[in-house]
């Protein structure tokens, strides 16, 4: 497919398409173009909107090219739902979760939307988001994919992805699990009209019909520059959760960062699905599931090296200097406190209690970084760095959030590593 080819004008073009089409961008063109071999323009729709709404056809590209690799073969034949298996009883309908009317759409992100540090009120709007675009495709298949013959017998999963807020490729799976399992009892969320909105929704028969829910929040541009090689000079600020307890902060420049196309995948299973999904078929080590079961239990399986749960990526001007975001990537000095606390399950005074802990152990960068945060000034790279070590240096017991539910291992096949 010709994808980058503007087939409308300049101001009808998205700002993440534009962004795509930039110099610095080439080598994660040549990713979604591998991304998008195979995949047939069915009814001849999609590559304008890929260019001119970008973020839903993004993330059908990039289930089509996970489905690729773990070897799901799709009968595009079938015009619905979006991806039909064909070996395999499993259709899968794609959607993304998109910001309010009134909200700041991701592709703006403004100062005051990023360094606002409640991050349940964050995972809340979050989870609101996720839980309209579920409701939505889940009427679609009672209305109309339950009708068709051969969607007889076929589990069927909605593949979710976060594009809500603009930070959420900070927010991990915490939305999702409010949404279907309602770990905290939460009970629901209120929107700001008043408006409830209900949680659990996999905790009773109510949605028997879906199987299972595909989630992702890190399903972006920075997945694609993970994957591909580039001579530029970018940085990769991860965070990983290991055995579901064990915080792992990862920063690296390109050259010495390594992701998989399926980190960061979610598969949340429904224990009351008519149609039980088979998780053998999702059985990749960066595909972390959810098995639920009707008691409240789950299964859960971890990635050796780590569940990716956050990445963000930032480019360098040069050493010493201020960071620039890359393009439609968070800066990285208005994001990553923030993301230290969301991946390590802490509050903003729990924050603020170690940075406090350290300046009294005469920990005097933190005295200074305390200052930066509160003044709302960009870092510089070596700033930066010194702060990435000072976190790597606290106590492993300081990071460790409390876990919700009983955790077990599911017994994987060997590891096949990073791709």
């Amino acid at each position: 497919m010709e994808l980058f080819k503007p087939l409308v004008s300049s101001r009808e073009l998205h700002p993440n398409f534009v962004n795509t089409l930039r110099a610095p961008s080439a080598s994660v063109r040549k990713v979604l173009l591998e991304w998008a071999k195979g995949f047939p323009d069915r009814d001849g729709k999609f590559i304008k909107e890929f260019q001119t709404t970008y973020n839903s056809s993004f993330w059908e590209l990039y289930l089509f090219a996970v489905l690729k690799e773990i070897g799901i073969k799709i009968d595009f034949e079938f015009n619905a739902p979006d991806f039909v298996a064909a070996d395999e009883p499993l259709a899968i309908e794609a959607t993304i979760a998109s910001h309010a009317r009134d909200d700041t759409p991701e592709w703006e992100k403004r100062f005051e939307d990023i360094v606002d540090m409640d991050v349940f009120d964050a995972q809340a709007k979050a989870a609101i988001r996720a839980s309209n675009a579920f409701w939505a495709k889940s009427n679609a298949y009672l209305e109309r994919y339950s009708k068709l013959p051969h969607m007889a017998g076929r589990s069927y999963v909605i593949a979710i992805s976060n594009y809500g807020t603009p930070d959420f490729n900070l927010l991990g799976d915490i939305p999702m699990q409010h949404v279907l399992y309602d770990n905290f009892d939460l009970g629901h969320l209120t929107k700001e009209n008043g408006a409830r909105v209900s949680l659990g929704l996999f905790k009773t028969g109510e949605f028997a019909h879906v199987s299972a829910v595909l989630y992702s929040s890190v399903a972006t541009f920075g997945k694609a520059r993970a994957l591909c090689v580039d001579a530029n000079e970018f940085v990769f600020e991860a965070y990983r959760i290991r055995n579901n307890i064990e915080p792992i902060l990862i920063r690296a420049h390109k050259k010495d960062y390594e992701e998989s196309l399926t980190d960061g995948l979610r598969l949340f299973t429904n224990p009351y699905a008519t149609t039980p999904i088979n998780v053998n078929l999702f059985d990749d080590w960066g595909v972390r599931t959810f098995e639920a079961n009707k008691n409240g239990d789950f299964l859960v399986s971890c990635h050796p090296d780590g569940d990716l749960c956050a990445r963000q990526t930032y480019q360098m001007v040069g050493p010493g200097k201020a960071v620039t975001p890359n393009m439609i990537e968070m800066p990285a000095y208005v994001t990553h406190a923030k993301t230290a606390r969301i991946a390590a399950g802490l509050s903003q005074n729990a924050l603020a209690a170690m940075v406090s802990e350290r300046c009294d152990r005469g920990f005097e960068f933190d005295k200074a970084l305390v200052k930066h945060i509160e003044a709302c000034k960009p870092l510089s790279f070596i700033e930066i760095e010194n702060y990435v070590s000072a976190l790597l240096s606290l106590p492993q017991t300081s990071c460790v959030p409390d876990i919700v539910f009983s955790l077990r291992k599911r017994p994987r096949p060997p590891a096949r590593g990073f791709r």
